[in-house]
């Protein structure tokens, strides 16, 4: 099954709120995801200077990690969605004026964009889609052991039975699963993942590229 992006929110068995980032594509596979210097964002960008370009659906941040928020998303909106909730936005509010400023994107494929939000302490995420047939944004309850997902393609409607085991509790384990675990085999085209977990402080974040075989 090809599902292209996906965003999830949830907890570790251990309690800790966690938010996962995967890409998975056809037409772009040589990219990485990056963890800034500054440790406060992922940027999805090509792995080599030869395939570099500017396009905003190929090259983005895909993560912003604030001290008590954690942000992910597809595209260009994870900037704008997190100044919303620096500046006092709730998520709810942050999601729906975003998303629907930036409307779904103007491809070939009219792809979703999609995001996750995960507080640093609580027992609720937040979900959100804008699609070219409408737009969703719900809160998530989260769930220990379990991430509940959204992908660009196939489920890009939020549902509660798109949920993903989380096995293991540290973020190296949990996006090296995202890539390589028996359960997320069955979404094709793997090229990078994302994971943050909640600390005592704020966020740790891991990244981790898929290597063919």
């Amino acid at each position: 099954m090809y599902v292209g992006r996906m965003v999830g929110v949830g907890k570790t068995k251990e309690g800790r709120n966690t938010a996962i980032y995967r890409i998975s594509s056809r037409s772009f596979p040589n990219r990485s995801a990056i963890i800034a210097e500054s440790g406060d964002s992922v940027a999805i960008s090509s792995r080599d200077s030869s395939g570099r370009t500017t396009n905003p659906f190929i090259n983005y941040t895909c993560v912003r990690k604030l001290s008590d928020w954690l942000v992910m998303s597809n595209g260009t909106h994870t900037d704008m969605i997190a100044e919303r909730l620096e500046e006092g936005y709730s998520p709810q509010e942050a999601f729906t004026e975003i998303l629907k400023e930036f409307g779904y994107e103007q491809d070939e494929h009219n792809t979703p964009r999609i995001a996750g939000i995960v507080p640093r302490e609580g027992d609720m995420g937040w979900l959100g889609v804008v699609r070219d047939d409408g737009m969703e944004v719900e809160e998530i309850e989260l769930k220990e052991g379990q991430l509940q997902y959204l992908a660009t393609y196939e489920h890009s409607s939020i549902r509660p039975e798109q949920r993903i085991v989380l096995e293991r509790t540290d973020t190296t384990g949990i996006v090296e699963d995202l890539i390589q675990s028996a359960e997320m085999n069955r979404f094709e085209y793997p090229v990078t993942a994302v994971a943050g977990v909640a600390t005592d402080e704020d966020f740790e974040l891991r990244t981790h590229d898929h290597s063919p075989s």
